[in-house]
């Protein structure tokens, strides 16, 4: 959260915090302190805190009164661009409400009688965002909780209050229409429409103060739009009239689905799409993670998934890699076993031309992000499981098909990089090497509702020269569809009767205005840029039918007009800008009619990220870790600040897989370098998406899960040691900062069983030790914290020079044993811990020229400049080699060396 003031000098803060269900009789508790701030410039000699100073006092005034603002005309609340909080108070000892909105944080609450106001949605998915119930400012009158009614809605839909944190749900029109509200406590929800129009909501707060039950009611107004001014059905709220005042909510449409997108694999207007079927309800779509879908197959729509290669002997096969199931362990799943959701709160709007590659600005879209999203899946791809000596390069990852109702979009954060993108078609652009050992995440945008089914091919040269692949589809649901419908086994299969291209009809000829039909090309007056996905009106007489369709005298193809009377059809990657006559004829060459289409020129779009010289990305040309005087610099590869639970307590480990394997070290005997090559616009940054020859730091608490802990994990920057500042934040989808992490110290909250990466941005070189707390409420509801030192190099300096004498023969590594509390393998694991050391250096060897016997000298700038030979010498020059007999391993032992 951010805290703001509005001027300089000591503020003392009197703090109070509750918990039901915490102590053993399940009863409330609670503690208070008092918090002091010292803000600007503040002689800070001789300053006490405030807990310390008789002379400060917490006053606390619950019957501090508000005074009502009036205004002529209804004031317009969007929670979408303000910040917006309904407050209990007592006016004379009666219990009154009001409702302030203000435009940003640290702008004095004006607070209205709520009547008086229009309360608006005008996000794509009709949600309203958090609104804050406060109920502190009469907690001493309060006898018992607040209960909160809803009455008769009018509206064109039904209205739900959804609260943050498990409440249940409050729905109209439902047996569901109260909650109740702690007394003391700000409760934060969500509103939620299922139509577009005006709605009058009746709401009652009821409270026992001073002994005595009271009630206030009010008639609230809501205008719903989904689209945007000028669209058809838009509501104007400043021109509706107050409930409160006589107003009355919209009729119910009677259609309010309209026509279905389709359920099945390729959409509305592909064969087994829904066409005119009943409209599409919440109970069809909105279904808990891991649900069964009719043809038994899973349902994913929450959280961390991969899709992952694995290798399998000389086997190249792709799994999707639950990480929801919240076990601490994911699952591996054949991906025609899946079927991965994004639901309909994922729809966002199209606001920047930077977005244009994908979709028209004002569009909708329905978009899961590179970052976790609260309620979302989170989808992303790794090479993890395939190890690191078993490939010459990467895997090539292709897109060879799409069928659905839209385009598909898949981009890094700032448009770094657009991986895949249907819009201009399926090319060759449309593929690109995952490095080896990457897990990464990026965005996924869809521009209509319906299922995609998406066929790739993955493929990677092993190093014995074969070529090995995978061809594998998904199955995904995009926005309200009857998700329980789908069977990814029918993927691409088409009704029979599809004629031949040899059975094409000639392209027709004199086309005018009296043979134009009533053939409409869906959304013509934006234009289509070449390749794109082009949804065309046939008619109704020619449902079930296969139809040919012109560019003007170039063939496009056939396609099957579904039960919407409609084709899906894709332009010519090659059409050129201009304008066109599209033209639909049947199977026999008689012209059905055509239309005009406008044929654009795609917006520019950022290329792949280089690689080396000799293909292989720059991380496999340096040696990601090496041990010296009892201490590991990781200065490449994947890394995690990562919560586990150690002997029944917290602990905060580095999870590093540099190596291909997986490994656990202990903060204090690890030292990141962050080298010179991250120097960009006078920082140094760690980058959001991996850089192979860079670290690339992330958190992660997948290792706890709801048989190990409660809540959430609270991570504190509690100090930073070096000579700049230190910036944690994460990139919007299309540029920007989405959210500050950390901003050269602060907290941050983390759910259990997330895994993500942000930029890590340092302002100055030198070394960085930055102190962090972790703490996380155990299963058996006790408390366990760990207070950790990461120490961070950055740029061009020598990271040996951070390293204090550790007498650590690990170096670092935590054993296995202890990660999973079986101390009687503990000497193995400890064992296996220098292999991973041995490993590490035998695999940075396999890449290097001669014998490695050189001369030593300066280690770290060979390393910088991608020789790891004189580090890895001076590292493991005393070693001793002893076979473990019969075992086909190789130990390695290292002897004690000086500090370079």
């Amino acid at each position: 959260m951010n805290w703001m003031f509005s001027e300089p000098g000591r503020y003392c803060i009197n703090v109070e915090a509750k918990a039901r269900g915490a102590t053993a009789d399940g009863s409330e508790d609670s503690v208070t302190g008092m918090v002091t701030f010292v803000v600007g410039d503040v002689d800070l000699e001789g300053m006490l805190p405030c807990e310390r100073d008789d002379s400060a006092e917490a006053v606390v005034d619950a019957d501090q009164p508000i005074e009502l603002a009036m205004s002529q005309e209804p004031v317009i609340s969007d929670t979408d661009a303000s910040l917006e909080q309904t407050a209990l108070f007592l006016d004379k000892g009666k219990l009154s409400i009001a409702t302030s909105s203000t435009q940003k944080a640290g702008d004095p609450a004006v607070w209205r009688d709520p009547e008086s106001m229009v309360f608006t949605s005008s996000n794509p998915h009709r949600n309203r965002g958090s609104v804050h119930l406060i109920t502190g400012m009469i907690e001493e009158h309060l006898s018992s909780d607040v209960r909160v009614d809803i009455g008769e809605v009018q509206g064109p839909g039904s209205y739900q209050m959804v609260f943050i944190g498990g409440k249940p749900r409050v729905e109209s029109g439902t047996d569901t229409t109260s909650a109740s509200i702690w007394k003391g406590w700000t409760e934060r929800y969500t509103e939620r429409f299922t139509a577009d129009g005006q709605y009058c909501v009746p709401v009652t707060w009821t409270a026992v103060i001073d002994g005595k039950e009271q009630s206030v009611s009010k008639t609230l107004t809501y205008v719903v739009n989904r689209g945007l001014p000028g669209d058809p059905g838009y509501t104007d709220p400043s021109q509706v009239t107050l409930c409160s005042q006589g107003g009355e909510g919209d009729e119910p449409d009677e259609n309010p689905g309209g026509e279905d997108p389709g359920d099945n694999p390729g959409g509305g207007d592909n064969p087994g799409g829904g066409g005119n079927r009943p409209p599409i309800t919440r109970d069809d779509w909105d279904v808990p993670n891991a649900s069964k879908t009719n043809s038994g197959d899973r349902i994913i729509n929450d959280g961390h998934v991969d899709i992952a290669s694995v290798l399998n002997g000389s086997s190249l096969d792709t799994k999707i890699k639950d990480d929801t199931t919240g076990t601490g362990t994911p699952d591996y799943l054949n991906t025609q076993d899946v079927v991965l959701q994004v639901l309909p709160d994922a729809a966002t709007r199209v606001t920047s031309k930077n977005q244009e590659f994908i979709a028209n600005v004002g569009d909708i879209v329905w978009q899961v992000n590179e970052t976790p999203q609260d309620g979302l899946l989170w989808p992303g791809w790794s090479t993890e499981r395939v190890p690191l000596d078993a490939t010459q390069g990467g895997v090539d990852w292709k897109l060879n098909d799409v069928s659905g109702p839209g385009e598909v979009a898949v981009f890094a954060n700032g448009l770094q990089q657009v991986y895949f993108n249907t819009k201009d078609g399926i090319t060759d652009a449309d593929r690109f090497e995952i490095p080896k050992n990457t897990h990464t995440h990026a965005n996924w945008t869809f521009t209509a509702e319906g299922t995609y089914c998406m066929a790739w091919e993955r493929s990677a040269t092993l190093t014995n020269g074969q070529r090995v692949s995978d061809t594998f589809v998904t199955a995904i649901a995009v926005g309200e569809v009857r998700v329980k419908e789908i069977n990814p086994d029918q993927c691409f299969k088409e009704p029979p009767g599809k004629p031949g291209e040899d059975k094409a009809p000639p392209p027709p000829v004199d086309l005018d205005e009296g043979n134009a039909g009533e053939v409409q090309v869906v959304g013509a007056g934006k234009g289509f840029t070449p390749g794109q996905l082009v949804t065309v009106q046939v008619g109704k007489d020619y449902v079930g039918q296969w139809v040919y369709a012109y560019l003007g005298t170039k063939p496009m193809g056939w396609a099957y007009v579904g039960e919407s009377g409609a084709i899906q059809i894709r332009l010519p990657v090659d059409a050129q800008p201009g304008a066109h006559r599209l033209s639909i004829t049947d199977r026999d060459g008689n012209l059905i009619g055509w239309d005009s289409i406008n044929v654009i020129a795609p917006p520019a779009t950022s290329g792949p990220r280089a690689q080396t010289a000799d293909g292989r990305p720059a991380s496999q040309n340096v040696a990601p870790q090496q041990c010296l005087e009892g201490a590991t610099v990781l200065s490449a590869g994947h890394i995690d600040y990562a919560s586990r639970i150690v002997n029944g307590k917290l602990e905060s480990l580095l999870g590093e897989d540099t190596t291909g394997t997986k490994v656990y070290r202990e903060p204090s005997s690890t030292v990141l370098w962050l080298k010179p090559a991250a120097h960009s616009g006078g920082t140094w940054s760690v980058p959001q998406t991996q850089d192979p020859n860079l670290i690339w730091l992330g958190w992660s608490t997948e290792g706890l899960n709801r048989g190990n802990a409660r809540g959430t994990v609270q991570w504190t920057i509690n100090s930073i040691d070096g000579p700049g500042t230190v910036q944690v934040y994460t990139d919007g989808p299309f540029g920007g900062v989405e959210e500050m992490v950390f901003n050269n110290g602060g907290s941050k909250a983390v759910n259990l069983g997330v895994h993500a990466h942000a930029n890590w941005s340092f302002s100055a070189e030198g070394i960085y030790r930055i102190k962090m707390t972790q703490t996380v409420t155990l299963a058996n509801g006790q408390t366990s914290s760990d207070t950790e030192t990461l120490t961070i190099a950055v740029g061009n300096v020598d990271p040996s020079s951070a390293i204090g004498k550790i007498d650590d023969p690990n170096c670092g590594v935590v054993s296995n044993a202890a990660l999973l509390g079986d101390e009687d393998s503990a000497a193995d694991a400890m064992l296996s811990a220098e292999q991973v050391a041995a490993e590490a250096a035998l695999a940075a060897r396999d890449h290097l020229p001669g014998d490695g016997s050189g001369g030593l000298w300066n280690p770290f700038e060979e390393l910088a400049a991608g020789n790891p030979v004189p580090l890895l010498l001076s590292v493991l020059g005393g070693l001793l080699a002893t076979g473990a007999a019969g075992s086909g391993f190789l130990w390695w032992r290292r002897g004690r060396i000086p500090a370079l």
